[in-house]
């Protein structure tokens, strides 16, 4: 059946048609061979290896075949309203041999996985042929766990997952109703199967179990088991396991595998004291298992080449993997694409970053560009070649000839930044002085501007908060919702009492001094509702003397009767919470900084928000599209003077009346 339509842009496909309907021809291919069972390729391998004199032929060309026939697709990103291509679900997957893929211990768990995902996303949205693939896929996962007596438990798990999806799905799927109804007969059939599976036991032929091997063997076999349920169920068959299953280096090391530092110490007491203890470790595991979950390792994975946008399995090599670029020049363009004609365009600016690696004589070409999709300013990897001769003169022309070849103008450049080496910046013969014989108009910005402005910030912020008042109690308040759901679930129940907008702190980073101003703004917006979270650790002394800002709060947002009731019980509810002596601490340093030195902590954050943004206005003028240079300095100079203005004659609006303490 040929493509019928008036449509030039047809892919071009034709239809066959099989006993279980209308297939591609080109997918039907690939189909024959995956479908051939393995007593069919037993055979065939078997009648081609008996023939001796083809013996070396086979021993030659067997690594070429298989390198030639890896399961992969190719991934098309670049598509056009003119040249549209699409890569159905049904097509992937019968490309990346998911079937097959089901059959390999390696990637059984990852397409179990897959496949769940695809259960409880996907299935009602999917074409008929894909749904009939996607269970035939899942037939195979039922018949290869029986066969190998290998994840049992994962496989019940997805034939619940897709008897929950296909009951949601009843109502509104595509597809006709009998293809519905025969997709939950298939369920059924293999849940009854899998059901009927009995553990074959071992037969007593007085060979060696696994109990026989030594504690240290069996140490190391349990360290490569990444599952904590494999561990334990393994350790309750008999009390040989169980000792070596119990032992605490085996729970450290799943812990340290699992979870990072931070998560691990949020359970872990770092006090001296405990220094020469015996830590738990089973239960520091069971305590970041509950609230961070345990990380998902698979032995091989799906994985897309940014070279040939193929996407194949990690295992396998990719199309151009063993494939050497040029050896004079070899570039490789990562600039998205879009981008390039961005650049092009008569309009627009860009600064050229040109960066030498240190390991090898590669050159890196960034190049920042205004763009009205993503954000005002953008910067990315123009290209990297590689050079033989590192000097002014190889540099320059590389620059200049990968210009002139995606036809970029000269004029389009606005600056240009790069390394402090002498070939790059010197004033007679360096890189950046040939680069201006092209391009007299680049204007001469100083590329450490940005880190002096951070310098003055930063001077400024010593000298104004030197204790870093501010600083770590926007650290401590990020801490206490970010690694407690529970506290960070209150405070949103709290800010919807109040009528605010539900906002979590912004994390401050240290080397970044915009982080200090936008987690500044952010806590100006949400104090209220800080201030009543907070209030819960007091003490009861200090809930007397601090009683009256909680009254100004209800009646500034003008809470109801039950909104206080409701309150109460949070407050309640979260001085009864257990916490670590880490925890405890936090909450200590908050609530002096909220409470005793609350007019410090208001002065600080109000002169940051009053401050900061000019430094922001003057780093944010170099990212316009026309940035006009030759104004900054009237601009700079008329809102100084207007801010000064106000300042004599009252006009600056005042702050919101806060409490005193």
């Amino acid at each position: 059946m040929p493509f019928i339509g008036q449509d030039w842009r047809s892919p071009g496909d034709q239809w066959v048609r099989t006993s279980e309907g209308w297939e591609k021809m080109r997918l039907w291919r690939v189909k024959i061979f995956e479908n051939l069972n393995q007593n069919a390729v037993a055979r065939l391998l078997r009648l081609a290896v008996e023939d001796q004199d083809n013996q070396q032929i086979v021993a030659s060309g067997s690594q070429e075949v298989a390198s030639r026939r890896q399961p992969h697709v190719l991934f098309n990103n670049r598509g056009t309203k003119e040249n549209l291509e699409l890569t159905s679900l049904s097509e992937t997957m019968v490309r990346l041999d998911i079937a097959g893929a089901a059959r390999d211990l390696q990637r059984a768990n990852y397409v179990i996985k897959l496949m769940a995902m695809v259960f409880e996303e996907k299935l009602p949205s999917l074409s008929g042929t894909s749904q009939k693939l996607i269970f035939s896929i899942l037939e195979s996962i039922v018949n290869e766990a029986l066969t190998s007596e290998l994840n049992i438990g994962v496989t019940k798990d997805l034939l619940e997952c897709a008897r929950t999806s296909l009951h949601e799905g009843k109502h509104h799927h595509i597809g006709s109703p009998a293809l519905w109804d025969r997709h939950t007969e298939t369920v059924n059939r293999l849940t009854a199967k899998v059901g009927d599976y009995q553990m074959k036991e071992r037969d007593l032929d007085g060979g060696v179990t696994l109990c026989d091997l030594p504690s240290e063997c069996l140490k190391e076999i349990f360290l490569q088991i990444a599952d904590h349920k494999d561990v334990m169920r393994a350790g309750q068959t008999n009390s040989t396991l169980n000792e070596v299953t119990e032992q605490s280096i085996l729970w450290k090391k799943l812990c340290l595998y699992h979870f990072s530092n931070m998560q691990i110490m949020t359970f872990l007491l770092p006090s001296r004291s405990q220094a020469n203890e015996t830590v738990d470790w089973k239960h520091i595991y069971r305590r970041c298992y509950k609230r961070f979950g345990r990380k998902e390792s698979y032995a091989d994975m799906l994985a897309i080449c940014t070279y040939c946008s193929s996407i194949h399995w990690m295992a396998t090599a990719s199309l151009q993997k063993g494939e050497s670029p040029s050896s004079s020049s070899a570039q490789s363009n990562s600039l998205p694409y879009g981008a390039a004609p961005d650049v092009k365009d008569s309009g627009s600016t860009a600064v050229l970053t040109t960066a030498k690696s240190n390991k090898k004589r590669i050159l890196n070409i960034l190049v920042c560009y205004f763009d009205d999709d993503e954000r005002p300013s953008v910067t990315h990897l123009y290209s990297s070649i590689e050079l033989t001769v590192v000097n002014a003169t190889t540099v320059h022309e590389a620059v200049t000839g990968k210009l002139k070849e995606d036809e970029i103008p000269f004029e389009n450049l606005m600056s240009s930044l790069s390394d402090s080496a002498a070939y790059m910046r010197g004033i007679n013969n360096g890189y950046e002085t040939k680069l201006r014989d092209d391009a007299p108009h680049l204007l001469n910005i100083d590329e450490d501007i940005c880190h002096h402005i951070h310098n003055i910030t930063k001077q400024f912020s010593s000298q104004l908060d030197p204790e870093n008042h501010l600083p770590h109690l926007l650290d401590d308040i990020h801490k206490d919702l970010e690694f407690s759901a529970d506290i960070k679930d209150d405070f949103f129940n709290i800010c919807k009492i109040l009528g605010v907008q539900e906002k979590q702190p912004k994390e401050r980073v240290g080397h970044r001094w915009m982080s200090l101003y936008d987690s500044s703004k952010v806590f100006e917006e949400i104090c209220d509702p800080l201030t009543l979270l907070y209030f819960s650790w007091l003490s009861a002394a200090d809930k007397t003397l601090y009683q009256d800002s909680v009254f100004d709060i209800y009646k500034r947002h003008k809470v109801t009767a039950g909104g206080k009731q409701n309150i109460i019980s949070i407050m309640r509810k979260l001085k009864a919470k257990n916490m670590t002596v880490l925890g405890w601490k936090r909450k200590e340093r908050a609530c002096k900084k909220l409470f005793d030195k609350r007019r410090e902590t208001d002065l600080l954050y109000n002169c940051i928000l009053s401050i900061f943004p000019c430094f922001k206005a003057f780093v944010l003028a170099f990212e316009t599209k026309k940035p006009m240079f030759h104004k900054l300095y009237d601009k700079e100079k008329q809102e100084q003077l207007g801010c000064k203005r106000k300042a004599v004659l009252g006009e600056v609006p005042c702050p919101p009346k806060r409490t005193k303490f």
